[in-house]
């Protein structure tokens, strides 16, 4: 199959896109905060900060950003995820399958206090899948941050697949 060839601009645009109609009718806080944004609507001192410590590739173009805890982020570049913390690391939309989505327990063995996926303020565990069948797990927000990450994100497997990004 011969992939389409786009401009690392070209797929922020879309990967924007995608985010946006996600959102669509819903009034977005467009402030530089929120659990869940566009990169550049960052503090521009902030988005410096973060492409800093971050291994960014030329032309590579930071698109999304889930705010997960201090100093804990995902940020959805043009080629792949990032996971920011004590333990970085990234998996490339080349590699990416789907979603597993958010691990869920099973009735008897849900203990009391442990968060319902869709409540809002809560962190679970959430499952990446690899194209070789390798699942990564990380800790995201529940709730409508969680839910959004999930859906506009599952889409970037088509970015791996059918995109070849030209430089």
């Amino acid at each position: 199959m011969e992939k389409i060839e786009k401009t690392p601009a070209r797929v922020a645009e879309q990967m924007e896109n995608w985010f946006l109609k996600y959102y669509s009718g819903e009034s977005l806080e467009y402030d530089g905060t929120g659990p869940f944004i566009l990169f550049k609507h960052l503090k521009p001192g902030f988005q410096h900060e973060l492409t800093g410590c971050l291994d960014i590739v030329d032309n590579e173009i930071p698109v999304l950003i889930l705010f997960i805890q201090h100093n804990q982020y995902i940020i959805c570049t043009t080629e792949r995820f990032i996971h920011t913390g004590p333990e970085a690391e990234s998996i490339y939309y080349a590699d990416f399958n789907r979603h597993q989505g958010f691990i869920s327990w099973l009735p008897e063995d849900r203990k009391p206090g442990m968060p319902n996926m869709k409540a809002a303020g809560a962190f679970a565990e959430f499952g990446l899948k690899k194209k070789d069948g390798m699942v990564t797990i990380w800790v995201i927000p529940t709730g409508k941050p969680g839910f959004a990450f999930w859906n506009v994100t599952n889409r970037f497997e088509f970015v791996g697949r059918k995109y070849k990004i030209i430089k």
